[in-house]
This record gives structure tokens, C-alpha cells and sequence, in this order.
């Protein structure tokens, strides 16, 4: 498939166009070129494929090779790329063959697991002593980092000394977390306060290099981290990503709106975007930051605590 090789100029214009503005870009190319690569889609032209050759590659990847959450990821990534192809003033095809092909891994299930106090607890105390699970200290800090900060697990596992402000002695702002526009999922830049909690978590992985990363992690390693604990544990399956969804929770029971949680959360809302990322909501996301440290100290001091509930 023509457009899916680089050297062709529908795919180069694809590349340069939708691509390389995208944080995930670079993973939505090696996509596009595996797949003309393993299907022999690069030798034929971009016209020829046909809806039946969609739905084919796709159950080969869903059914015949079990990964039915790839099947689902490749066809958005293709989908995206024809739908931009189609477009007047380029034309490169008539017909979107994915258009109207169902989710080949079946439909996304919303997921709404967070930890409860007792689960915490669990999960926390066992992070005292991570090689009982086969976990890094680094993989250890970093989940209980997620939890304290309710950051993405990209931001958490990509962080480095540059990005840490004000770490020592009084300032403005106090210590801060401060994320340049291309480490965050929506592109713009995001500054985050960083709670007592987390200046504890931080201190002991702290480098002399102010370019060095905080954590020494491999690709999937909290994944797997976060499975070991379960596994361990005998505990109901959970992600990191349900960490930040527990801290959402607490906020939550707190009384704060979806609208202000997200603004810790660096959530995306059509125009909300850009002032969440100013520094007049800064005083907000410290607030609720501080609100997250008091609940978790409640928890593991084992003090009571009203139940959490689900983040509406």
C-alpha cells in the first residue's frame, strides 16, 4: 500500500502533516509501516484496498493472533490515515475501506475500578517491600507517585530533574512540577503542584544531573509491576491508570466538580484547555493536591474515612 511506505510522497505528506504534531505519532508510523509491511499492503496501490481487505487484516489480528486491543488501535490508526487521504485537495482515495467496519476487538469497555481504603492500605504497605513482588523500587514509587499526584503513568515514568521546581525553600508557588507541552497528551504545557506526599516519594531518587530521569523504567514495566501486585495480593484486577482514577475518586468525595478535578487532571475540554494550563488555576490543583495527602495519610494512619465512591 503505497501510502503506508515513507518513500511515497501521499504517505511523507501524511507523516509531516498529522503525524509529527501527534504525542503518539511516532508509534502511529511504526503502525502503518508494520502493517503495509506484514500484509504486503506496500506493494499495491492505496485505490485497490478494499473494505474485505480491512476486515481481513483485522481478524487476522483480532482472532487469529488473540490481540483483539491491537486489532482496535490499528484499525483507528488506519481509519485516521484514509479518512485523511479522502480529503478534498488531496484525494488520494475516494473510499474509506474502515468506514464502516466494526471494532474488530469488540467495543471499548469504560472502565471504572478504583482502589478502596483497604485496598490502598494493601497495595501501599506492599510497596514497602517491592522485591517481595519481583518490582523495582523505582516501579514501586512511581505507582505510589500516581496515586499521590493523579498523573498519567507517561508523565510519572518520563519525569526528570529539569521538570522539579522549587524543591527547597520558600517561593511563590512552592514545589511544582512543571511539564513542557510536548510530554503532555494534549500538547500544551502543564504545571502541577507537587503535595508533601510527593516530596517524600521524590527526595530518594532525586540525581545530581538535573537531565537525568527521576525513574529507570523499561516500556510496560508499571503494567506489569501493578499485575504482580495483583497477582500477589490476590487482589481484583487494577492499572495504574486506576490509581489516578482513586485520587479522581477522593476528589470527588470531597465535593469538587468534574470541571475542577480535571483541572488536575489535565483533562481536555473544548475551551477549558488553555486555562487550565495557566497559572490562575494553579491555587485550584495545590488545593486539591493537599486534599489528595490528607485523605491517603488518613488511609494508611487507618483512621476512618467516609467510604469512596465512584467519580460520577
Amino acid at each position: 500500500m503505497k501510502i503506508i511506505d515513507p518513500r511515497h510522497s501521499a504517505a511523507t505528506a501524511y507523516f509531516d502533516a498529522k503525524l509529527t504534531t501527534h504525542r503518539s505519532g511516532h508509534r502511529s508510523r511504526l503502525t502503518l509501516q508494520r502493517i503495509g509491511r506484514v500484509y504486503g499492503w506496500n506493494d499495491l496501490p492505496v485505490v485497490s484496498i478494499t473494505d474485505d481487505d480491512a476486515a481481513a487484516m483485522l481478524h487476522d489480528i483480532a482472532d487469529r493472533r488473540g490481540k483483539r486491543s491491537m486489532a482496535n488501535q490499528t484499525k483507528h490508526i488506519i481509519h485516521a490515515m484514509f479518512k485523511w487521504a479522502k480529503q478534498p485537495g488531496r484525494k488520494f482515495v475516494t473510499v474509506n475501506p474502515f468506514a464502516d467496519l466494526p471494532a474488530p476487538g469488540g467495543a471499548k469497555v469504560t472502565r471504572d475500578r478504583f482502589l478502596s481504603a483497604a485496598e490502598i492500605r494493601q497495595v501501599w504497605t506492599a510497596l514497602d517491600e517491592p522485591e517481595r513482588f519481583n518490582v523495582s523500587q523505582d516501579a514501586a514509587t512511581a505507582l505510589r507517585l500516581i496515586l499521590v499526584t493523579a498523573a498519567r503513568l507517561g508523565m510519572v515514568g518520563g519525569m526528570v530533574g529539569s521538570e522539579l521546581r522549587d524543591l527547597r525553600g520558600p517561593s511563590e508557588h512552592g514545589p511544582h512540577w512543571s511539564l513542557p507541552a510536548e510530554r503532555m497528551k494534549a500538547g500544551s504545557a502543564f504545571i502541577t503542584p507537587l503535595s508533601g506526599l510527593a516530596l517524600e516519594l521524590l527526595r530518594p531518587h532525586l540525581k545530581a544531573d538535573p537531565a537525568a530521569p527521576i525513574f529507570q523504567l523499561q516500556c510496560h514495566q508499571l503494567h506489569q509491576a501493578a499485575q504482580r501486585l495483583v497477582a500477589g495480593l490476590a487482589m481484583e484486577r487494577w492499572t495504574p491508570h486506576d490509581l489516578r482514577r482513586t485520587a479522581a475518586t477522593i476528589l470527588d468525595r470531597a465535593g469538587y466538580s468534574l470541571e475542577q478535578i480535571g483541572a488536575l487532571l489535565a483533562h481536555t475540554r473544548k475551551g477549558v484547555t488553555a486555562v487550565y494550563a495557566r497559572w490562575d488555576k494553579f491555587d485550584l490543583r495545590r488545593e486539591m493536591a493537599t486534599v489528595v495527602e490528607q485523605s491517603l495519610r488518613e488511609t494508611l494512619d487507618g483512621e476512618p474515612t467516609t467510604a469512596i465512591k465512584a467519580a460520577a
